[in-house]
């Protein structure tokens, strides 16, 4: 062998362990970094529950969102998010979250403004209207293992009540007058039903093109105390000087979240006390005739 020869075969020996040392400490390195991340950003896209017809894109379900995580153990502050129809992403929401067990709770809804959302089973509505509402709850840990993709669907949490009237609408008639009672203004989304019960009082202004018409509805959305309830309605009729001129009233009407309970027939020849009869949608679960 020449002594050049041999001179390269001694460097490229002493290479050798460089290298392989080099190599340790890559990846000592990354492994350390691993150790160190306390947090995960964690991407949710969000959809509403599909059932028959029913649309599955957010928006076309709600038009506000809101997403909050509270930590079950320590004491980190919530983590929330609020979203409206039209902002960039809408449905979808992205938050690097501090590792730790949490309770996830997101609510769409209709409401001109978000949701207050205190705890996971007391969520308030602006001036307690009451819209088609979707939730969802479930606990969450969040770890390094976590996956970085969650898909969450949200499922209808309201029942709805409808008044289709038959007879024309006549021509004094301002609002309408409706009172709910036996259901709930306040969510709680760990059972999906009305966190308490609460009288629901609202006023309907009546469109000049309803006036002479047949056909047209009037409609409310309320949280039950469970799965099926009975409720009462009274409808009331009040002309432009805030007189009430004629009022129904249905009772014992039955009531299942997802599902619409209608009341099909005459408002504005008489005052009628009515109770139930039933039937169904494929936009919803099913819809109740009540008559």
């Amino acid at each position: 062998m020449t002594r050049t020869a041999s001179t390269l075969l001694l460097l490229l020996t002493m290479l050798v362990p460089l290298v392989s040392c080099s190599s340790g400490v890559i990846a000592d390195f990354e492994e350390e970094g691993d150790k160190g991340k306390t947090s995960k950003t964690i991407k949710f896209r969000i959809s509403p529950y599909e059932t028959g017809k029913f649309r599955s894109a957010a928006a076309d379900a709600f038009s506000q969102l809101s997403f909050v995580l509270f930590p079950i153990d320590g004491e980190a502050s919530h983590i929330e998010v609020t979203q409206a129809e039209g902002d960039e992403n809408f449905g979808t929401v992205s938050a690097d979250i501090p590792f730790g067990n949490y309770e996830l709770v997101i609510v769409g809804h209709n409401c001109a403004d978000a949701a207050t959302v205190v705890s996971p089973d007391s969520i308030a509505f602006p001036q307690g209207k009451i819209t088609d509402t979707f939730c969802h709850y479930q606990t969450l840990e969040v770890s390094k293992e976590t996956t970085s993709t969650l898909n969450i669907e949200l499922k209808r949490c309201v029942a709805k009540f409808e008044v289709v009237a038959t007879d024309a609408i006549p021509e004094w008639i301002a609002q309408m007058h409706v009172v709910a009672e036996g259901g709930g203004v306040v969510l709680n989304a760990k059972t999906g039903l009305a966190a308490k019960d609460a009288v629901q009082d609202k006023r309907l202004d009546i469109p000049a093109s309803f006036i002479g018409k047949t056909g047209k509805y009037f409609s409310t959305y309320t949280f039950l105390p469970s799965e099926e309830a009975n409720m009462s309605f009274t409808l009331s009729a009040i002309d432009s000087e805030g007189n009430m001129r004629l009022a129904h009233e249905f009772t014992d009407a039955p009531m299942t979240v997802n599902q619409i309970t209608r009341y099909t027939g005459e408002l504005f020849c008489t005052s009628v006390h009515t109770n139930g009869n039933i039937t169904a949608d494929t936009e919803w679960t099913a819809t109740n005739e009540f008559t």
